[in-house]
C-alpha cells in the first residue's frame, strides 16, 4: 500500500482508516508497529468529513503526502514480453463435456 499517500491513496480511495494510531508519531507500515491497531470502514459522511478536512489542510499551506518520482523512460515504448511456457501448450480439454469439471 501507498502508506507515504495515506490520507489520499488510503482514506479516500477505499473507505477506511487506521483506528488507534498512537499520536505523535509518524505513519509508518503498520507492520512496523509495536502497538494495537486496527482498519475501521468509514461511513459516506466520514468520507466527506475527511474529504472537507483534507481540503482546508491543502488550502493552508500544508503538504499531503509525496509525489511520486516518474520513471525515466516515461512516453517511450515498451518492449512486448515473449509469451510464457504455458501459452504455448496445445489445448488438453476433453473433445466433449464441459470444457473444465464443476466442484
Amino acid at each position: 500500500m501507498n502508506y507515504q499517500n495515506y490520507d489520499k491513496a488510503i482514506v479516500l480511495v477505499y473507505g477506511i482508516k487506521l483506528d488507534g494510531w498512537p499520536v505523535g508519531l509518524p505513519f509508518i507500515a503498520p507492520s512496523h508497529l509495536h502497538a494495537v491497531v486496527e482498519w475501521k470502514k468509514l461511513t459516506q459522511q466520514e468520507i466527506e468529513d475527511f474529504q472537507e478536512e483534507l481540503q482546508r489542510r491543502e488550502e493552508a499551506g500544508e503538504a499531503i503526502g509525496t509525489v511520486r518520482k516518474k520513471c525515466g523512460d516515461v512516453g517511450k515504448p515498451r518492449k512486448r514480453k515473449a509469451p510464457t511456457v504455458i501459452s504455448r501448450i496445445p489445448d488438453l480439454r476433453p473433445i466433449s463435456g464441459p470444457p473444465y469439471p464443476h466442484p
